[in-house]
């Protein structure tokens, strides 16, 4: 009998790209399904936690399948996907658990989060608390859908639906970057799941006790640091926001958290990758601890880059 674990299914879609989903389920073993909330429009973030459903048995089996079917306001195109699920991958990661980076204690999944992007790529992830761990990337087709159906036989045109729905999800500038032709390509099989041979560092060596990092393609993770190496390199994508623990000269427990631009680190990455693709990168972040000032560096052996653009913040605890 398959283990049994409590986890909640929910969704999730890029800020900009707002999407409605018309069926979405998690199949298990025995062929019956839980159901990924749908029927509303969404683009809450990338990696984000949208709407839960408690309903059925809380323990249940790790899913075995993923069966879609979803409408992309931006694209005007319906996306249909049937994969299947990396049960093993799923099992291992809700049966180890993680550290969870507020309490520094054992803690564990229970989320299973569905995200759709365009292009009719879809990523799930296992998620609790602040963390998230991609365990599939996926591609559906594009498909012809009944629009009377989809729209609930309302007497508008499809064009003024979806200007409507974009009206409401986003503000003008924002649409106005949605709508882009093909603004969104290349970022979501590509600029945000290229893997790069990258260490994450920074100038306080022993000081600093645990370092929470988001990337862009919606994974986080966290790292404790028992000793003076302050590196990490397990992710290696594109880091979208960093937040240390460490602690002042005069013993004050501190947290420097940095957002990263997202057009400004991505170029960066593009352009010392392109020059020297085989250079192993280190994102350094310089910390003077008599002010907190801080000032973020991407480089290799031949060449950096200062990050001017991120957004830098320090408090106590």
């Amino acid at each position: 009998m398959s283990k049994k674990f409590e986890w909640y299914p929910t969704e999730c879609a890029p800020e900009l790209y707002p999407i409605n989903i018309v069926s979405a389920k998690l199949i298990l073993k025995d062929h019956s399904a839980v159901a990924i909330p749908s029927g509303s429009d969404m683009a809450n973030g990338w990696g984000a936690i949208g709407q839960i459903h408690i309903v059925g048995d809380n323990n249940k089996p790790m899913p075995e399948s993923l069966r879609l079917l979803w409408f992309s306001y931006v694209e005007n195109e319906f996306y249909q996907g049937d994969f299947m699920l990396p049960k093993n991958a799923l099992t291992k990661l809700f049966n180890e658990g993680f550290i969870d980076p507020n309490t520094k204690q054992p803690d564990y999944y229970d989320r299973i989060v569905v995200g759709f992007a365009p292009g009719g790529y879809v990523a799930v992830w296992a998620k609790g608390g602040q963390i998230t761990t991609e365990v599939g990337f996926f591609k559906a087709n594009k498909v012809d859908y009944d629009w009377q159906k989809f729209s609930g036989g309302l007497d508008k045109s499809r064009e003024d639906y979806i200007a409507s729905a974009l009206d409401d999800a986003l503000d003008t500038d924002q649409i106005k970057i949605a709508t882009i032709p093909f603004g969104w390509k290349g970022k979501y099989e590509d600029d945000y799941r290229k893997v790069h041979s990258l260490s994450i560092a920074n100038t306080l060596e022993a000081r600093v006790s645990g370092a929470l990092i988001s990337y862009f393609d919606g994974s986080a993770e966290y790292h404790v640091s028992e000793t003076a190496a302050n590196r990490w390199n397990i992710h290696q994508t594109v880091p979208h926001r960093i937040v240390w623990d460490w602690t002042s000269d005069s013993q004050k427990n501190l947290q420097t958290k940095i957002v990263f631009d997202e057009a400004e680190i991505m170029d960066a990455f593009k352009k010392l990758s392109r020059e020297h693709p085989n250079a192993p990168l280190t994102l350094l972040a310089e910390v003077l601890p008599a002010n907190y000032s801080v000032s973020i560096i991407l480089k290799n052996q031949f060449a950096s880059i200062i990050l001017k653009q991120c957004t830098i913040s320090t408090y106590e605890e």
